[in-house]
């Protein structure tokens, strides 16, 4: 079977003695029917032929958990193998445990007797890290249900992994980077950590792949770098410049392959039931990893947003969903939105208005709110309002950038001046840049939008110019 057949998340391959080992969490893991009670193995020898699945962990009848068996790591360790895998039960929150085995196919069996992260934590994905003294560590997620934030923490292991050697230290925050999105609370408090995993490069930098949700256009779930310089898994780390992968794909690793070649492996896309294990090659760079090709293909966005560009995309998110999922109408609003939006009114503007006053632009006019263009009362004009702030004028289609609030589809006034018709929020392009090209917005201005989940992706038609928000 190839890896488009093979329906798993967070994919994890072992390579040893001419075998490529590949596992992962089984699709419907999260329900309690006992065929999802267990983790799989599927081999190959060239990468491209896999074999059908192999059950290498049945769940014992005594053991504590019996759902939410996730994303299984196995790693070789002092001559047996050693996994590392997630579970979650009624009485007890998520967290990671390590299984043992004489062999990569299993049968892996509990090591310990109780999960490896710490009690009362919500845990998962535990990885595996020897350092340069010899030292064994284990890193784990603790998760934004409980905490909000979500960190990535590590942990020394005893020399013969069957417990912990310290206490748990923290060395990412999602909310941290930049880029972050926020999940579920639009106070901004929720932020996912996902599937860490170490990989020492040829300059002596420690590198920490890991997965969160960057605000976009289309691609929420990210494949990240965090770097080490030090080659220290304590630090100090700091944030790769661009996503390794930013195609609504990530929970990946890194492994070597028997021709020679660095490999990805990582779950795209991140939406359920469509999730696949894919395969990429990987050059190491002096800074991190490149994904043979990722550049060029359509929709990558190779730089994480300003902040700024962050809280824009992500209100817009909530405002779009909000406006449809209470059945608002188009329609000029009698009071600006941003104040008062009970009369379930929105358009174009009304919008922009919105979104910019929740991420803190919120010296508006309440009365009837900003609109694109008007005529005698520059407190009401939408682009007076942008020049106003100092938002810089973009009159370049193919300089656009995700959060540009876009003025499009010119108008002549009675006396010959011409003005923009229309407004929205630009989010990014879906492929080659340039006017009639499809591109990703957010836009209340009719019915079908309004009542469509958004971002849409349309033709970017006649472009006029941009503003480019920023903070002075």
């Amino acid at each position: 079977m190839k890896l488009s057949d093979i329906h798993l998340r967070d994919p994890f391959i072992l390579a040893e003695d001419g075998v490529y080992y590949l596992y992962g969490t089984r699709r419907g893991a999260t329900t309690r029917t006992i065929p999802w009670q267990g983790l799989d193995v599927y081999t190959s020898s060239d990468l491209t032929e896999w074999s059908e699945p192999h059950e290498c962990f049945t769940r014992p009848p005594d053991f504590w958990s019996d759902r939410d068996f996730f994303a299984p790591e196995v790693y070789k360790y002092n001559g047996q193998y050693y996994m590392f895998a997630s579970f979650r039960s009624e009485t007890r929150l998520r967290c990671s445990q390590i299984l043992k085995s004489d062999s990569p196919l299993g049968p892996f069996v509990p090591f310990t007797d109780r999960p490896l992260t710490p009690d009362g934590w919500a845990c998962l994905d535990a990885t595996f890290y020897v350092d340069d003294a010899g030292t064994p560590w284990t890193a784990f997620c603790h998760e934004w249900t409980q905490i909000g934030n979500g960190t990535i923490d590590v942990m020394p292991l005893k020399p013969d992994l069957s417990g912990p050697a310290g206490e748990p230290r923290t060395i990412l925050r999602a909310g941290d980077v930049p880029w972050a999105y926020s999940l579920v609370d639009t106070a901004g408090n929720n932020f996912v950590t996902d599937g860490p995993f170490f990989r020492r490069g040829k300059n002596g930098k420690l590198y920490m792949l890991w997965s969160g949700f960057r605000a976009g256009p289309q691609y929420f779930y990210v494949q990240a770098l965090a770097i080490s310089d030090s080659g220290n898994i304590l630090g100090q780390w700091r944030h790769a410049d661009r996503f390794v992968y930013d195609e609504d794909g990530g929970h990946g690793m890194l492994f070597d392959g028997f021709d020679g070649n660095m490999y990805l492996v990582l779950h795209c896309t991140n939406v359920s039931p469509n999730e696949r294990p894919r395969l990429f090659k990987v050059r190491e760079t002096d800074d991190g990893f490149e994904v043979e090709g990722h550049a060029a293909w359509r929709g990558a966005t190779c730089h994480p947003l300003t902040q700024l560009q962050a809280d824009i995309l992500r209100e817009a998110k909530y405002v779009t969903d909000y406006v449809r999922e209470n059945e608002f109408e188009y329609g000029d609003a009698p009071v600006n939105p941003a104040f008062n939006h009970d009369a379930k009114l929105i358009s174009c503007d009304r919008m922009v208005d919105w979104i910019m006053y929740r991420v803190g632009f919120t010296d508006q006019v309440e009365s009837q709110g900003m609109v694109v263009c008007h005529a005698t009362d520059k407190t009401h004009d939408l682009q007076c309002w942008c020049e106003l702030h100092g938002f810089p004028r973009i009159d370049d289609i193919k300089l656009l950038e995700p959060g540009d609030i876009v003025f499009v589809r010119p108008g002549t006034s009675n006396a010959g001046v011409v003005y923009p018709k229309h407004t929205f929020i630009f989010a990014g392009y879906a492929g080659d840049r340039g006017d009639e090209h499809l591109s990703f917005r957010y836009d209340c201005g009719k019915n079908e939008r309004i009542r469509s989940i958004q971002p849409s992706c349309e033709p970017l038609c006649d472009f006029m110019f941009a503003r480019r928000p920023v903070r002075l």
